[in-house]
């Protein structure tokens, strides 16, 4: 389905229906959806509803397998926002393909979909890496009992080596998620790891978790998004947390999307907090220039890096 986010071309989405595990997901866009606008529709039936306090989760995860041989059909295209990269699809984005209620097999069966599909580059966001390193490792167990990995198209490698079109992401929103997430994103086998700090609701300092990896493994996350909150009930982005990580990706020599300032960023104009048209803060022409940072993943071309 095409999107509005200014970071993927399209959503792809077999998994719907979540729960909340982080003060991230207090305004959750998909949550809110599922629970008023969608709630009628077969696809999210029972995975929210309309409360008195808003729409929440029931903690019902609904798969759509159905759905899975649907992007063997596509037809090839080029990125709409990438000027020099493949078409990119964000994943699951009414949900979490790491949720715990959705089997491995279902989650192999979607690699499998995406590793097949070549031209696309999938994009996946979780907030629960330590469920994917579990994954890969289920992948692992599979190999020694017997069972290799068989990947859909003819030729794909039969083993848990990744792929050059699928990029692995985390999302977070601080430092304690940073901390707990980014060193989770970086033991993952991905030819794209990137980060959503996105909402922003606190400083993070990106190395403070890349230093708890080895020091002799010098590894860095390939692509860092960031963003303030939108939408009612929005919280506070201070800008200096936005120059700060594009500061901290230009001295890492890693690409840093810059996606929207948020509904209530810190932005002062003679004297008085700015105003903007774009009620997400999300068009780079009112920002202050220093923020203008759209940069993309140098191997995000659907090729291998």
């Amino acid at each position: 389905m095409a999107t509005s986010i200014q970071w993927t071309d399209d959503t792809f989405n077999c998994i719907t229906g979540c729960t909340r595990v982080s003060e991230g997901c207090r305004n959750c866009y998909a949550e809110k959806l599922s629970g008023t606008r969608l709630r009628l529709s077969p696809k999210y039936t029972g995975v929210a509803e309309d409360t008195h306090a808003g729409a929440r989760w029931t903690g019902k995860v609904r798969l759509h397998p159905e759905l899975l041989t649907k992007p063997l059909r596509w037809c090839p295209k080029a990125s709409k926002k990438n000027p020099d990269g493949a078409w990119m699809v964000f994943v699951n984005d009414m949900s979490d393909t790491f949720h715990p209620e959705v089997p491995f097999e279902f989650i192999y069966n979607l690699y499998c979909m995406m590793r097949t599909v070549l031209w696309v580059n999938w994009q996946i966001l979780t907030k629960r890496p330590e469920r994917r390193r579990e994954f890969y490792a289920w992948l692992l167990k599979r190999n020694k009992q017997g069972r290799p990995v068989r990947w859909l198209q003819a030729g794909m490698p039969e083993d848990e080596s990744p792929a050059p079109n699928i990029w692995e992401g985390v999302s977070i929103e601080d430092q304690a998620t940073a901390d707990q997430r980014i060193p989770e994103l970086l033991a993952c086998p991905a030819a794209v790891r990137f980060v959503s700090y996105e909402p922003a609701l606190g400083p993070v300092y990106l190395a403070s978790s890349i230093l708890k990896q080895s020091i002799r493994t010098k590894i860095l996350p390939d692509w860092v998004i960031v963003g303030g909150e939108s939408g009612p009930g929005a919280r506070t982005c201070e800008s200096h947390w936005i120059m700060s990580t594009i500061e901290q990706c230009e001295l890492a020599g890693v690409p840093c999307f810059v996606k929207q300032l948020g509904a209530k960023p810190t932005i002062v104009r003679d004297g008085k907090p700015a105003i903007f048209q774009d009620s997400h803060g999300g068009d780079p022409a009112e920002w202050p220039e220093e923020l203008r940072v759209r940069q993309w993943p140098v191997n995000g071309d659907g090729r291998s890096p």
